[in-house]
């Protein structure tokens, strides 16, 4: 697996490097991790010349987000990874752009990553950062898994807790084909498929809109309806991951869970049971239809920490 962590020198950034020095050490599958960072292009070297030797000598000031960054700024990034176990290859690397998210795309596929994994500011500012910033370039600009990191998060043991969103299209079924292509990485993981109905589900009020109620006992009636629909739902969700995780000889819980609100009921889940990660594929439809440019990966990120994991 090839994970690109992409850093500046904020704290954020600190998320990611140690989720991913976690996950190393843990892990037994082979890792390459490529730890980059964005320069303006002014300053790439070009032959003999040093944009910003000539710049120093010159004596002009560049501004810090101008600057090369140093072998200090790498080295402390490399430092969360002195442990790792054989197996594990970790570079660096400077990118040369006027805009990060275009640079960083751009390595992405030049490396060919299985992920990008990147730090972010945490809940009150994390829609800012998924929708109008750098990450969100990322995710415009290429297909590969991006995962967000909101806090510290480390490993123990390489058997964490996943959960991923389901809801029976092929958008939502990406997380589901992600977790198949990389079974090694969690083959000793609790896996737990999330598929969310309503509390009455839109089948049953078109059902039942101008149909006579039986009198003797219209509550129970309901409720039956209410739950025929219920497993109908859980059905269509669940049916198609099941071939995809039992071709990955795989284990995967079935969780059907009934809100209103679909990303409360999951963010929900995911804070009562100790989720470690959140897997969510783009672009789902009906429940899931906002997901990652709409509302529901919006509000999910917005009511939980756990690390969220985005398939394009």
């Amino acid at each position: 697996m090839k994970i690109l962590i992409p850093v500046d020198k904020s704290k954020n950034c600190t998320f990611a490097l140690t989720f991913a020095a976690s996950l190393a050490a843990v892990s037994s599958k082979s890792l390459q991790i490529e730890i980059v960072t964005v320069a303006d292009k002014i300053l790439k070297k070009r032959g003999g010349f040093d944009p910003q030797q000539a710049f120093a000598e010159a004596g002009v000031d560049l501004p810090e987000i101008a600057q090369q960054p140093s072998e200090k700024f790498f080295n402390s990034a490399l430092a969360h990874f002195k442990n790792v176990r054989e197996g594990v290859k970790v570079k660096t690397k400077v990118l040369y752009g006027d805009h990060p998210s275009e640079a960083i795309a751009k390595e992405a596929k030049r490396f060919e990553a299985d992920i990008i994994m990147m730090g972010a500011r945490g809940l009150s500012s994390l829609k800012s950062l998924l929708f109008g910033s750098v990450t969100s370039g990322v995710l415009a600009e290429c297909k590969i898994p991006v995962l967000v990191l909101r806090d510290k998060r480390t490993f123990e043991s390489p058997q964490f807790h996943v959960a991923v969103a389901v809801d029976g299209s092929k958008a939502s079924l990406k997380g589901v084909k992600h977790i198949a292509e990389h079974r090694g990485l969690y083959k000793e993981s609790e896996i737990v498929a999330l598929t969310v109905s309503a509390d009455v589900p839109d089948s049953v009020l078109k059902k039942l809109s101008g149909k006579a109620i039986p009198q003797d006992n219209p509550q129970e009636y309901f409720a039956q309806e209410i739950a025929k629909a219920q497993k109908a739902e859980y059905e269509a969700a669940f049916k198609p991951v099941r071939k995809q995780i039992a071709g990955a000889k795989l284990a995967c819980k079935e969780v059907g869970l009934v809100g209103v609100n679909p990303a409360r009921a999951i963010a929900d889940f995911v804070k009562e049971n100790g989720t470690d990660l959140l897997i969510l594929g783009s672009r789902g439809r009906g429940r899931f239809k906002s997901a990652l440019m709409g509302s529901t990966a919006t509000n999910i990120a917005a009511l939980t920490t756990v690390p969220l994991l985005i398939i394009r």
